[in-house]
């Protein structure tokens, strides 16, 4: 028997049988609709875990922004997946998700998530640099879960650049003041639920009045009118 399993890190065996259990239906389900998917778009795994912006061998340079005031900030991250037609023209940049769908649906309206959800349009960027034979990237979340219903949600990168350079610049001079905003968003899935006050939409409401938080509200656009807060009372 393995150390951790002995240790009672898998947690208790009924539970664990029944994790394993639905780990090994959502990967065989996963598979399948990988060679689905693949076969129907003609492409073919190019990168696992691709590296950018970090000290590894092989790892692509790092995403580099330049920001008003000429400022100039780096992202460094992994790809999950990056998939090539059989031209070598064409890239889809994959992110798998584990958990639900609900909280990216505003993706269908925000490629940006009102600057929380700019992973996929970054990950684009550094794909493009480290292969300059490509002539388009698309982006998707994949939910690979039955939690998530094995869909995957497109995310439009056409004309988003000057957005990601706005969005990338509010949040840089929010930063810059010393802005962190305790929002509260996707409460019910967040491990720190009970040690927030009970009364933190109140509070949430009072703050958004001050002037001082107007650059960081003007984030949201469509995302704050498609979504609805889900923090408990």
């Amino acid at each position: 028997m393995p150390k951790s399993k002995r240790g009672g890190v898998p947690g208790r065996p009924l539970l664990w049988e029944a994790l394993k259990h639905e780990m090994r239906h959502d990967l065989l389900a996963f598979l399948a609709a990988d060679s689905r998917w693949r076969a129907e778009q003609q492409t073919r795994p190019l990168a696992v875990e691709g590296h950018f912006g970090m000290p590894l061998a092989g790892s692509w340079p790092a995403v580099t922004l330049r920001l008003p005031p000429g400022e100039t900030v780096q992202f460094c991250g992994r790809i999950d997946r990056i998939d090539v037609d059989a031209t070598g023209s064409r890239a889809v940049v994959i992110d798998y998700k584990t958990g639900a769908y609900d909280r990216y649906r505003v993706l269908q309206h925000d490629p940006l998530g009102g600057g929380r959800f700019l992973q996929l349009p970054i990950y684009a960027l550094a794909a493009r640099a480290a292969l300059p034979q490509l002539q388009s990237v698309e982006a998707q979340l994949w939910f690979v879960t039955r939690r998530g219903g094995l869909r995957r949600q497109a995310v439009a990168l056409e004309g988003v650049a000057d957005r990601l350079h706005d969005v990338l610049g509010r949040i840089a001079s929010g930063i810059r003041q010393g802005l962190f905003p305790a929002r509260p968003l996707d409460c019910k899935a967040c491990p720190f639920d009970r040690l927030c006050p009970a009364t933190r939409q109140v509070l949430w409401e009072k703050k958004a009045q001050d002037p001082v938080l107007a650059p960081y509200l003007s984030l949201f656009g469509l995302a704050e009118a498609e979504e609805t807060p889900t923090c408990s009372p």
